[in-house]
């Protein structure tokens, strides 16, 4: 499992945070200010965040990848990793709501950005790090860390990367290694896709006339 996070280690730190180490059986005081910083960029996210997506838009798993994400091919540690991002608007994240400010997918939102401004950088540690360059950090109720939510993300983080190494060895690449990996880990399956879709677009067809 060491050599599956540092893969996410790596990804991590290529990008710029504050980042102060705090207990997990500690505390957390943070605010949202809805200031839209942390929907800059498009999220890194696992094939579990996709298939939740899906669920919450009514639409399908492959759907959600090819409009919504992009899969990027990242050298890390000796294997070509594809990682999962959704995809930046014209100023934010695809699913971030200029306007008002806040994000579209808020119910079923990506595992990262429901934890942030805590980041897992180590998942045997007992230790998580608090992205102190949020403005929203240091305001607001004293809360109890959210072990359950760290729990659930070390999970599928490893699952995630884990699939992915393994259908990297069979040879896949892409978003067809994703998928493959999706597919294995059990919550893509092909021909359930490819019927939702059709019904889907026949739906749509159907209230059109």
């Amino acid at each position: 499992m060491e050599s599956i996070w540092s893969v996410a280690r790596f990804l991590e730190k290529t990008l710029h945070y504050r980042l102060v180490k705090v207990p997990r059986d500690g505390f957390i005081e943070f605010t949202c200010t809805h200031c839209g910083e942390c929907c800059r960029e498009g999220p890194i996210i696992t094939v579990f965040d996709v298939a939740r997506i899906a669920r919450g838009l009514h639409t399908t798993f492959t759907d959600v990848i090819d409009r919504y994400c992009s899969v990027e091919c990242v050298e890390a540690r000796n294997w070509v990793c594809p990682i999962v991002r959704l995809r930046k608007g014209a100023k934010y994240c695809i699913f971030h709501d200029d306007s008002a400010m806040r994000c579209r997918i808020h119910d079923f939102k990506p595992l990262t950005c429901k934890l942030y401004p805590i980041k897992v950088l180590d998942p045997a540690s007992d230790w998580i790090w608090i992205d102190c360059s949020c403005e929203g950090v240091g305001s607001g109720e004293r809360v109890q860390i959210p072990n359950n939510l760290i729990d659930q993300y070390i999970a599928e983080v490893t699952a995630h990367y884990l699939a992915l190494a393994m259908m990297y060895i069979l040879g896949y690449r892409g978003k067809e290694c994703v998928l493959k990996a999706a597919e294995l880990i059990g919550v893509y399956r092909p021909g359930l896709d490819s019927l939702k879709s059709t019904v889907l677009k026949s739906l749509v067809f159907s209230s059109q006339h």
